[in-house]
């Protein structure tokens, strides 16, 4: 007679470790092989740095802001790092950058006009200008770096509210 086995699988998720202000993640966290641990050991006890091999603990010692995060997180945290407000820059400086790369996402929308660059600056975020029209052959020029998926309205909104200020 056999005896079925009763050991449960415990499925973690996969991991990252994270030091916040980064656009990118310092190293994956893996689960070393022939690791002993049940669903009660803390997170910070299993893996390790697949690169570095150091733990969470020896990671707090140089970065005591450390975290251990899926994915999912690591970008969320990492577009916030790289993601800068709206500030105004000169008509060359617009006229400069949009002659350097073909535009992405570019908008002439009535007199106003936006626009991408197709390069990345870190995941999904991107450098961003816009010309917005403020008087008869009267215009503002102005920069942000945030998602490439804001639409044209949202852009000038954002310029718009910098103008206000």
């Amino acid at each position: 007679m056999t005896t079925p086995n009763t050991t449960a699988t415990v499925t973690r998720p996969k991991l990252y470790f994270y030091i916040p202000g980064n656009c990118h993640p310092q190293d994956v966290a893996i689960i070393p092989t022939g690791s002993v641990y049940d669903d009660t050991t803390p997170a910070g006890d299993i893996y390790r740095g697949a690169y570095s091999g150091k733990t969470l603990e020896e990671y707090k010692a140089e970065h005591p802001s450390i975290l251990l995060l899926t994915w999912e997180e690591v970008e969320q945290q990492a577009n916030d790092a790289a993601r800068q407000p709206v500030s105004e820059i000169t008509e060359e400086k617009y006229e400069e950058v949009l002659e350097v790369l073909p535009p992405m996402n570019c908008c002439y929308l009535g007199v106003t006009v936006s626009f991408m660059l197709m390069e990345r600056y870190s995941g999904n975020v991107t450098d961003i200008f816009a010309r917005v029209h403020v008087a008869p052959n009267e215009f503002r020029y102005f920069r942000l770096r945030d998602l490439c998926t804001l639409t044209h309205g949202e852009i000038i909104e954002r310029c718009m509210a910098f103008m206000q200020k």
